[in-house]
C-alpha cells in the first residue's frame, strides 16, 4: 500500500514540477509581450510619421481613397496640381471625407 502512494507522490511532484516550469516560461513570455506592447505606440507614430513625409515628398499627384471611393488624404503634389499649397484642398472646396468622383473628376458616383 505504500509503493503505491509513494509513486503516486512523486508522479504528482513531477507534474507539479513540470507546470511550473511552463508556468515560468508563459510568465516570461508575458513579460516580454507587455515590453513590445509598450514599445509599440512610440514606433507606430515614428512609422506614420515616417510614411506621411515619404506620401508628400512624392513628386507625383497622388490620392488614397477608401472602398467606397472617399478620399482619405491627398499629398502635396495633388494640391500644386489642384492649384493649392495645401493638401486637403481643391479650389478652397475641402475634399477630405468627400467621393473621388466629385472634387476629382467631376463626375456623379458610379452606380453600386
Amino acid at each position: 500500500m505504500k509503493k503505491p502512494l509513494l509513486e503516486a507522490y512523486e508522479n504528482l511532484e513531477e507534474q507539479l514540477s513540470q507546470l511550473t516550469e511552463k508556468l515560468g516560461q508563459s510568465s516570461e513570455r508575458l513579460q516580454q509581450e507587455i515590453g513590445d506592447r509598450q514599445k509599440s505606440p512610440g514606433l507606430l507614430k515614428q512609422n506614420e510619421i515616417f510614411l506621411h513625409s515619404i506620401f508628400d515628398t512624392i513628386t507625383d499627384g497622388m490620392i488614397i481613397i477608401d472602398p467606397d471611393f472617399y478620399i482619405l488624404r491627398a499629398n502635396l503634389a495633388m494640391a500644386n496640381i489642384w492649384g493649392t499649397n495645401t493638401p486637403w484642398r481643391n479650389n478652397s472646396v475641402l475634399v477630405f471625407g468627400k467621393d473621388v468622383h466629385r472634387p476629382v473628376l467631376g463626375a456623379p458616383l458610379p452606380p453600386p
